[in-house]
This record gives structure tokens, C-alpha cells and sequence, in this order.
């Protein structure tokens, strides 16, 4: 999932790029960061479809994801994933 948000960052923003990680012991949450204001579009797909996967992939493997457009300086694209949801807590 961090390739697919890198990859659509590098491909469609085609600006510099920021990798932020974070984990607080329940969820994990990866943002990638951009300097293109265009919220991303999830492509419509069709069964051999060779590309527009990759937001569906998120979708489907997150707990939750999104966008948050800053004011026309840029986007940071994320998702979350909750371990508890993964692994029995200790």
C-alpha cells in the first residue's frame, strides 16, 4: 500500500514528496505528502483491467484512508491500518 501511494505520487503529482509514518500501539497510519492540490480519483475498474487498482487496493486493505487538501499548497494522501483488528491485544 505505501508503494501504491509513492508510485501515485511520483506518477500524477509529479512534485517533490514526503513519507510519514506513525504508530501509537493500535494503529499504524502511513501519509504520503505532495505538492499537487488535486484530491486523488479512484479510477472505475473492470474485471482484467491492467491499472486503477491501486486506490481499490487501500481501500480494501485499510482500515481507513483518505485526503486532506491543504488549501491549494498540496495534499497528503494516508491510510490507517488498526492492529487490534489483527492481533489479539496483550
Amino acid at each position: 500500500m505505501v508503494t501504491e501511494l509513492v508510485s501515485n505520487g511520483v506518477r500524477h503529482a509529479r512534485t517533490s514528496l514526503d513519507l510519514a509514518l506513525s504508530f501509537d500501539r493500535r494503529c499504524l497510519r502511513i501519509a504520503v505528502a505532495d505538492r499537487d492540490p488535486h484530491p486523488p480519483i479512484t479510477r472505475a475498474t473492470h474485471g482484467l483491467s491492467v491499472g486503477g487498482w491501486g486506490l481499490e487496493l487501500v481501500d480494501s486493505l485499510s482500515t481507513d484512508w483518505g485526503a486532506d487538501v491543504d488549501d491549494g499548497r498540496g495534499k497528503t494522501v494516508w491510510f490507517e491500518i488498526d492492529i487490534t483488528e489483527i492481533t489479539p491485544e496483550r
